[in-house]
């Protein structure tokens, strides 16, 4: 039995707005990165500078002063980042569960619709079916209103049309 991989139209849109959004966040995150960088490596500089140089009378205060400062600043920064990154992570769970309930409604949406369908043509004039023939041989049929699909087992005997109208 034949089987079609469906890959819903939202999920696809979904998909390419998340990557646009990556790419556009991607600039701003390096120039960030950059500045927090060279931060870290003026705090290690000046740490080694500290730690290797000869005390000066108030020049080591001076530079612990500093150092203290840069400190600060590189922890209030290291915790700016780590709220920024909770807030991004938690907006991009909030999109996948809203994605994940909107394919859902979709499908049942769907659902509902080939339900309601009768497959039959206005005044039960025929069936409203189109089909066509698979490589291995087998038929797939399609309801040409509702979209909904069966194959050659699982087509009600009603809706079963003539070998001249399938494809393939």
């Amino acid at each position: 039995m034949p089987t079609k991989l469906e890959i819903p139209k939202e999920l696809i849109l979904a998909e390419a707005a998340n990557r646009a959004v990556k790419e556009r966040n991607t600039d701003a995150q390096e120039t960030e990165n950059n500045d927090f960088k060279k931060k870290q490596a003026t705090v290690a500089a000046l740490g080694a500078a500290l730690g290797s140089a000869k005390p000066v009378e108030g020049e080591s205060d001076l530079h612990r002063e500093v150092l203290m400062e840069l400190l600060a600043s590189l922890r209030d920064d290291s915790a700016d980042r780590s709220k920024k990154k909770e807030a991004e992570a938690d907006q991009r769970n909030r999109l996948m569960l809203a994605q994940a309930k909107n394919v859902k409604l979709e499908r049942e949406r769907l659902q509902a619709a080939q339900n309601y369908c009768n497959h039959m043509k206005e005044g039960n004039r025929g069936p409203r079916i189109g089909g066509q023939r698979l490589s291995n041989g087998h038929i797939q049929y399609l309801c040409t209103y509702c979209h909904k699909e069966w194959d050659e087992t699982t087509l009600p005997a009603h809706l079963q049309i003539s070998f001249e109208h399938i494809g393939g």
